[in-house]
């Protein structure tokens, strides 16, 4: 079998899979009204992501199981627990920078973006408000950015999820070529 079509047809495959429930949150987001409006971007993209990051992540381990359990917890893992603990320590004044560094540490995981994503939707305005607020009172605290597509916001998330794909991909070039 040629290795090329081999790779082409697990991943096309494989997105294919796991976009179905991708686009049927999207589409129930729009039929409940939920007014996520920027989420959409990270969920189309995780299929992209998550597939060729699973790829690549499993030659680290010796057998399917393990590698399948390591990536299926370190994801929820990120995507709930790492949000949540991101959402609380981002809106305390004196962990809101360290809040912010885990947020961009945990975008390792493509989990974390779609949660990132949607705690951007459902309460950027509490973000600014309490940075506004942490500053009136003499914190030293970065400015929130309203634009969706700021670094800091769905558009770091989307960013780390197209580099997902790309580290993914050259990591499964580079496997198959040997050079690991």
């Amino acid at each position: 079998m040629n290795l090329l079509s081999y790779w082409i047809a697990n991943l096309a495959y494989d997105t294919f899979k796991c976009s179905l429930p991708c686009f049927i949150v999207i589409w129930l987001l729009e039929v409940f009204n939920m007014e996520y409006n920027n989420v959409w971007k990270t969920i189309v993209l995780f299929p992209l992501a998550v597939v060729p990051y699973s790829y690549a992540l499993s030659f680290v381990f010796e057998d399917e199981s393990t590698a399948s359990t390591f990536i299926l917890f370190s994801n929820i893992a990120a995507g709930s627990i790492g949000g949540m603990t991101t959402y609380i320590l981002r809106f305390i004044p004196d962990t809101m920078a360290y809040g912010d560094i885990a947020a961009w540490a945990l975008k390792l995981f493509p989990a974390f973006a779609i949660s990132d994503s949607i705690l951007f939707d459902a309460a950027g305005d509490l973000f600014e408000t309490s940075r506004d607020s942490a500053r009136m009172r003499g914190y030293n605290v970065w400015y929130f950015d309203r634009d969706p597509l700021a670094m800091h916001n769905v558009g770091g998330d989307m960013l780390a999820l197209v580099l997902h794909f790309i580290l993914g991909i050259i990591v499964i070039i580079n496997y198959e070529l040997g050079s690991f």
